[in-house]
């Protein structure tokens, strides 16, 4: 991280992008590791590497299933799509308990240090006690399509494609409100961060960046315009909330760091040679991670 030289590489013989998770000195992957253009079944695992150098720790087989996995409470959490919850100690690699609820398939999940929260496709969100495996609560929404739950301390986000769908408190699930923020949402990325929500809006002429406080009203706090490359407004890939700043990734055009409280744009870097590039933004540690589509990856402080 501090010269930005390679350490280590690790063939992962993924067939697709891995999902990754970093817990201490070790990180998780995530992916098929079947060639799907052969037509094969898939063979799904979450593999544990050392951090330090490139060996392998453990792997779990999910038995052929995609899902989701995070990590909460020292566990990795796998939240498969067929409507079963595995929790994975982080060390040893075994299974410590199971979970299914018997409503759906799950669409969507998201877990602080000691609640896990789920949607599944038949419209119902529960809060699951993971010290304990007690469900906690669960309330029916409307169902929402390309759903993603998110999470702070208070409330529980259930995005929709082009809409926030629901805000329920993360300790009853009772619901503060349903509202659509705006047909022109764009689900290419967003986040969520210190109660704010930031979404790309596209519109006819150009493209820009809107952040909304999450509240009855949804009031828009600010709205900036996406930068310009080639004469023409970039389509963004990814969002990040660090340091004070919203991270935004573009195509070309590279990184841009806008003042979260104003929306004013403090910096904007191009990456040379990355002519197609989607740019992947994670921060960690105080810095901000930027990898792209050519396997570069950019490390960056405040700007």
């Amino acid at each position: 991280v501090v010269t930005g030289q390679l350490r280590w590489e690790y063939p992962t013989h993924c067939s697709l992008a891995p999902k990754v998770v970093a817990l201490r000195q070790t990180f998780y992957l995530y992916c098929p590791e079947t060639d799907l253009s052969s037509g094969a079944q898939p063979t799904f695992s979450i593999r544990a590497l050392s951090s330090v150098q490139p060996q392998q720790l453990w792997a779990f087989d999910t038995m052929g299933y995609s899902g989701q996995f995070m990590i909460s409470n020292g566990d990795v959490l796998f939240v498969e799509t067929y409507g079963k919850v595995i929790a994975v100690d982080a060390v040893s690699g075994k299974a410590v308990w199971e979970y299914s609820t018997g409503v759906g398939s799950f669409a969507a999940a998201a877990a602080t240090k000691d609640v896990l929260y789920l949607y599944s496709t038949a419209g119902v969100v529960e809060a699951l006690d993971i010290a304990t495996q007690k469900q906690l609560w669960r309330v029916k929404v409307d169902p929402v399509a390309s759903p993603t739950l998110a999470v702070d301390a208070f409330r529980l986000l259930l995005l929709g494609r082009r809409q926030i769908a629901s805000v329920l408190a993360t300790d009853s699930g009772a619901m503060y409100f349903r509202l659509p923020v705006g047909t022109q949402l764009s689900r290419i990325a967003e986040t969520v961060a210190a109660g704010t929500y930031y979404g790309q809006v596209k519109g006819l002429v150009s493209d820009s960046i809107v952040a909304t406080d999450i509240g009855p009203t949804m009031p828009k706090k600010w709205e900036a315009l996406t930068p310009m490359f080639n004469d023409r407004r970039v389509t963004v890939s990814s969002f990040a909330y660090a340091n004070g700043y919203l991270w935004v990734g573009s195509g070309p055009a590279g990184l841009h760091a806008y003042e979260a409280s104003s929306g004013r744009l403090a910096s904007s870097t191009q990456m040379v040679g990355e002519t197609n590039a989607i740019v992947y933004v994670v921060p960690a540690n105080g810095m901000v991670f930027a990898g792209t589509r050519q396997g570069k990856l950019y490390a960056y402080g405040k700007p």
